[in-house]
C-alpha cells in the first residue's frame, strides 16, 4: 500500500494556508480500485496535503462482499493507526436501495447515485461546518475501467498530451497522473484560487469547494429533477 510512483514537482507557491482542508473520496470496490486508490494515497501524502488535511472521510461502494473483504485486509487497523486522518464514512452493498445520503434531516433516494452519494455527504458535512472550510472531492469510480475513447471529455487529455494511439492501460494511467497533478500535487494553487472563489471544477467531478457554496445546496429541488 501507498506504492512508490514516479511523480513530477510540484511549483513552490506562496499563498495563506490558514485553512481547514477536509478530503471526500468515493471509492467503488471493482475491477483496479486498489491500483488507483493506492495511488491516490501515495500522492496526498507524498504531495504534503495530508500533513494539511483535518479529515480524509471515505465512502465504499462494494457489490461483492469478496472485495470488502480484500479491502479489510489491504486497509487494516495498522493501516488505520498509522494514518489517523483517514476515515470511513460509510460502507455500503451496491444493490441496497433505497441510499440514505442524508441523517439529519433524513433523506433517501431510490436511485443509484455513483459518486454523488458522496458528494451528498460531503454537503451534510458541510452545513455543520465553517463557510471558509475547503473540500476536495475525488473518486476512483471515473477511471476504474479503461478509458472510452468516445467519451467526448477523452479530448481534454489528448489536449494535454494524451497520445490517441494509446492503449487503454497508458491512457489510464496518463489520466491517474495528470487529475493527480491537477487535484493534488498542485493543491496549494488551489487553495488560493478559492481565495477568491468558491468553486474550482476539473473533470468528471473531482474539483475543489469552499464549504460556503455546499451549504447552498437545495436537497428538495435537487430531488425534483425529473430524471431523478
Amino acid at each position: 500500500m501507498l506504492k512508490k510512483y514516479v511523480v513530477g514537482k510540484s511549483k513552490n507557491l506562496v499563498i495563506s494556508l490558514n485553512k481547514n482542508i477536509v478530503i471526500f473520496y468515493h471509492l467503488f470496490l471493482m475491477n483496479n480500485w486498489k491500483e488507483i486508490f493506492n495511488f491516490h494515497l501515495y500522492e496526498i501524502v507524498n504531495s504534503g496535503l495530508y500533513d494539511k488535511v483535518s479529515q480524509i472521510n471515505v465512502g465504499i461502494i462494494y457489490k461483492d462482499g469478496i472485495e470488502l473483504k480484500e479491502f479489510n485486509k489491504e486497509f487494516n487497523k495498522e493501516f488505520f493507526e498509522s494514518y489517523k486522518k483517514i476515515n470511513i464514512l460509510y460502507e455500503r452493498q451496491y444493490d441496497l436501495i433505497p441510499v440514505k445520503v442524508w441523517n439529519n434531516p433524513e433523506r433517501k433516494m431510490d436511485i443509484q447515485l455513483g459518486e454523488g452519494e458522496t458528494i451528498l455527504k460531503m454537503v451534510e458535512y458541510a452545513r455543520e461546518n465553517n463557510d471558509e472550510d475547503i473540500y476536495l472531492f475525488f473518486h476512483s469510480k471515473g477511471v476504474t475501467d479503461p478509458p472510452d475513447k468516445n467519451r467526448s471529455q477523452i479530448s481534454h487529455f489528448y489536449n494535454k498530451g494524451l497520445s490517441k494511439k494509446s492503449d487503454s492501460s497508458e491512457a489510464r494511467y496518463f489520466i491517474l497522473r495528470d487529475m493527480s497533478h491537477e487535484l493534488i500535487r498542485e493543491w496549494k494553487r488551489n487553495i488560493d484560487f478559492l481565495v477568491d472563489n468558491e468553486f474550482y471544477y476539473y473533470i468528471w467531478n473531482f474539483f475543489w469547494v469552499r464549504g460556503s457554496l455546499l451549504k447552498k445546496f437545495d436537497f428538495d429541488s435537487f430531488n425534483s429533477i425529473p430524471s431523478l
